[in-house]
């Protein structure tokens, strides 16, 4: 049948002292116990304390299903503490975190003590406590379990009924460690934690006590850890997830913050046309290794070799170039730096017209053209070839002095750079015997008379073809200048000093004076001379 209502009044004779009615509660179930199993129960009832009873009546009511037989026995009527209460805070619905123990409290007079169980009948007690005591399960638990607490006056054995304590274990709460990629000093980082899952939905995310996140980062509320960190290191923290029922779970995590990747400085050599060029690159600091090297920008020629991190090759065009050295590690960060380089022309020396010398004469200062291409810094040197007489400057490259043997010389001058690229050139100075003309004494003229002709000296020494000019020559003569003849009738005698000016084919010129004597002509006046006479002493006359 089921139960309606049941009412237990305890009398003093005929004077009731005290009575219960209901069927909700654990009086209830109690007696649904005693109907449905057959089996013993206890059916409690409180008395008050200044007052005593000597019977108890027990009334039930509103059966259904009256066909049914229902035998109710009252065995004993016993006296025990009354059983536990729950007084706020303490409670007999208890929710807690998965894997963790359980506090247990209930509220009995002072004069009891509490008997703790986890079975509703029988069984061995779990603990015993004082009134005002709490009872800890042992170990953590991971489902849910019904508790059992009895009140015992303290020097008695009776036990009050034993009231259940539900103790209901949230769900696991699955946080899984999240693999963090290393951070980079001065690079921002962001990175969300994997997601907590089961437990009851509403997290919140901390850094567990006792952690300590890297310089530069902090974790949000909503798992995302975020930053710029500012010191490397290996570091090694704990998050702890908190859900909306205050479970929590916590989770060792390890993050690497590196240096920041970098390339160093460096100069790059300058690179000559045609000449084989070969530099190693700086290598990366910072980051996380392996790295992994470009280059852009290379002037022609030239390559990159990632394996020996080189840059090498003959280079083909003069320039300047800006190479631009890129890493990547493996963290994905990336680093850049920009190389100058100067590519330059072969080294050089210009070809040049020396002027020639000539013996016993200043010789014309001759400067060596500057070198051109290869690396400045440039040294000059003779290796042979300069005239007897003649200096090389070093620093200025002039070729001076006073050349003393004629001939034919090949002066043989070589630069060397700066970075110790060599080039000769060769340049030709001919050194000639000074111009000359040599003395001579002409033969003599007749005024009025056909000079019987002469030849001026030919000139000796110089260079190349001579051209002769003659000045002061007497008036009526003339002067070959391809034969160097002098002609004519002068018509007035005199003494002539006659100029001869030649000039060679490099403009240098000599020049010699010569006399010529133009005589006048011979004559003997007429003279009318006087008759003589035979045997007369004949007057002396004189001729004219």
């Amino acid at each position: 049948g089921v139960l309606s209502n049941i009412t237990v009044e305890a009398y003093d004779g005929n004077l009731p002292v005290s009575s219960v009615t209901g069927v909700g509660g654990l009086l209830n179930l109690d007696l649904l116990g005693l109907l449905n199993s057959g089996q013993p129960v206890t059916i409690p009832f409180t008395v008050p304390s200044d007052k005593t009873f000597d019977r108890v009546k027990v009334t039930l009511s509103s059966l259904l299903g009256v066909s049914l037989v229902q035998t109710l026995n009252i065995h004993e009527v016993s006296r025990s503490a009354p059983r536990p209460t729950f007084t706020a805070p303490l409670s007999n619905a208890l929710n807690i975190c998965y894997n963790s123990t359980a506090t247990l409290g209930a509220t009995t007079a002072a004069t009891n003590e509490l008997i703790w169980y986890d079975v509703q009948d029988g069984g061995t007690a779990l603990a015993t406590t004082a009134y005002n005591a709490t009872y800890t399960t042992p170990q953590p638990l991971t489902a849910n379990k019904t508790f059992y607490v009895a009140a015992r006056q303290i020097g008695c054995t009776a036990e009050s009924v034993r009231v259940p304590i539900t103790v209901t274990v949230n769900p696991a709460i699955n946080f899984a460690a999240t693999t963090l990629a290393n951070g980079t000093i001065g690079t921002a980082y962001n990175k969300q934690l994997t997601a907590a899952t089961g437990g009851t939905a509403g997290y919140t995310y901390t850094v567990a006590v006792g952690s300590t996140l890297p310089a530069g980062l902090s974790l949000s509320t909503t798992g995302t850890l975020a930053g710029m960190p500012t010191l490397a290191g290996p570091y090694n923290f704990s998050v702890t997830v908190t859900d909306s029922r205050g479970c929590a779970a916590t989770t060792p995590h390890t993050i690497i913050i590196t240096d920041k990747l970098t390339l160093g400085n460096l100069t790059l050599p300058d690179g000559t046309v045609g000449i084989s060029y070969s530099q190693i690159v700086p290598v990366a600091t910072g980051g996380t290794p392996n790295y992994n090297y470009s280059v852009t920008n290379l002037p022609p020629g030239l390559q990159f070799n990632a394996t020996t991190m080189t840059i090498e090759g003959n280079p083909s065009t003069a320039g300047s170039y800006v190479v631009t050295v890129s890493v990547s590690d493996q963290d994905g960060n990336t680093a850049s730096m920009n190389y100058p380089i100067i590519i330059r022309n072969s080294l050089a020396l210009p070809n040049a017209t020396l002027a020639n010398g000539t013996v016993g004469t200043a010789y014309p200062t001759q400067t060596i053209p500057e070198a051109t291409g290869g690396t400045p810094g440039y040294t000059y040197s003779v290796t042979g070839g300069l005239p007897p007489g003649l200096q090389f400057n070093n620093t200025t490259r002039e070729i001076t002095g006073n050349p003393t043997t004629a001939g034919n010389y090949t002066v043989n001058v070589q630069v060397t750079d700066g970075a110790g690229s060599t080039i000769t050139n060769s340049y030709a100075i001919r050194v000639v015997d000074p111009l000359v003309l040599a003395n001579k004494t002409l033969v003599e003229g007749t005024a009025g008379v056909t000079y019987p002709g002469d030849v001026l000296p030919v000139a000796t020494g110089g260079s190349g073809s001579y051209t002769y000019a003659v000045t002061n020559l007497p008036a009526g003569l003339s002067f070959d200048q391809t034969t160097r003849q002098i002609s004519g009738t002068a018509p007035s005698a005199g003494n002539y000093t006659i100029t001869l000016t030649v000039t060679d084919s490099e403009q240098r010129t000599a020049t010699n004076t010569y006399v010529l004597k133009v005589n006048g002509a011979l004559t003997l006046a007429t003279a009318a001379l006087p008759d003589g006479t035979v045997g007369t002493v004949y007057p002396p006359q004189t001729l004219p």
